[in-house]
């Protein structure tokens, strides 16, 4: 995979009690799940060459939206709310969860950001059933010089950070 220097790329990696999620999230400062590409959903047991593979590929897909009308038009509240809610329906549907309640109980957030070759995997703290704050001190820090087996083994230990 290719990234540029100077280029923000943006994933999100969830867990719960029943899988690993990652993320493409896109934008341009302010970042949002990006609607064109799907969930990855591994198993929990999935093994760190694999996740860190999959974290890598949905940084590659992460898209700086440098057109202010595409940016505007991607973060709009009333296009946004209804991607959010169809990514929703679909994690509980693939995951078989009843209720969105019970797909984000005790679900953990890492933050990963990719700027020259540089990774930053940030924990976070449960505060809200949908909703996280950072925990800057406990970031992880690797680069792209790592293998996709160490990127796996430190999302792992970012999650393990999480609150």
């Amino acid at each position: 995979m290719i990234f540029k220097q100077d280029q923000n790329y943006w994933a999100v990696f969830y867990a719960n009690e029943e899988a690993l999620i990652v993320q493409t999230y896109s934008g341009l400062g302010l970042t949002a799940i990006d609607h064109l590409y799907p969930p990855h959903i591994l198993p929990l047991d999935t093994d760190n060459e694999t996740l860190g593979t999959t974290v890598l590929q949905a940084l590659a897909n992460s898209r700086t939206l440098d057109n202010e009308a595409e940016r505007i038009d991607f973060l709009k509240q009333e296009n946004f709310k209804p991607r959010y809610e169809d990514w929703v329906a679909k994690l509980c549907g693939n995951l078989g969860y009843k209720t969105r309640r019970a797909l984000f109980k005790n679900m953990m957030s890492v933050d990963i950001w990719l700027h020259n070759g540089r990774l930053k995997i940030s924990p976070s703290r449960h505060v809200k059933p949908e909703a996280w704050d950072a925990i800057d001190a406990d970031d992880v820090i690797l680069s792209l010089d790592n293998s996709p087996e160490e990127i796996g083994a430190g999302l792992k230990l970012a999650l393990s950070r999480c609150r």
